[in-house]
């Protein structure tokens, strides 16, 4: 958790208050595949999905095939994450010094204008607080003209995420197992 005076909020920009809590707003979607030729960078993104993927709390909402296991990992990163036809984007927030998440887009059909999209906020201390909703603004934006229907699955205990969803232009279609 971060902790700062309202001095030190008032001079980081953007930030609002709501109530009691600090909403920082500046986060940045860092391309993955920008990061994973640092070897640096690349052994710190293992060792983040390590972390969120094993949190119960975080793996409770992903798929059961999700990988636990470092080489698991380097094989999701490579196979579906940085194939030609995948954008995914590291979630940076500047203000919390740290990757928090990443979303992105895979099966990227540009021909008929559609993706499969996914997205997680790996640190939990942030769970509501917006950062998901912003960085799928964000995505969007990136994406739009090229992509214009995106498809997801969420784990039907995710409320927060379903909201997200319905608030940025999302219809649920159909249910299939936990997930709609």
């Amino acid at each position: 958790m971060i902790y700062i005076t309202i001095k030190e909020a008032l001079k980081m920009n953007p930030v609002y208050w709501v109530g009691e809590r600090f909403y920082l707003t500046d986060l940045r979607l860092v391309p993955l595949t920008e990061l994973w030729s640092d070897p640096n960078r690349r052994a710190e993104i293992i060792r983040k999905y390590e972390k969120w993927f094993k949190d119960s709390d975080v793996r409770r909402f992903l798929w059961a095939t999700t990988p636990l296991t470092t080489a698991g990992i380097l094989e999701m990163i490579s196979e579906k994450f940085l194939d030609p036809a995948s954008k995914y984007y590291m979630i940076r927030l500047p203000a919390y010094l740290d990757t928090v998440g990443h979303i992105g887009a895979r099966n990227i059909d540009y021909e008929n204008h559609q993706a499969d999209f996914g997205g997680v906020i790996g640190e939990k201390n942030l769970w509501g607080w917006g950062v998901m909703n912003d960085a799928l603004n964000e995505f969007k934006a990136e994406l739009w003209p090229d992509i214009r229907i995106l498809r997801t699955r969420v784990h039907q205990n995710n409320h927060n995420a379903k909201t997200i969803l319905l608030k940025n232009g999302f219809t649920a279609v159909q249910s299939e197992g936990n997930y709609v």
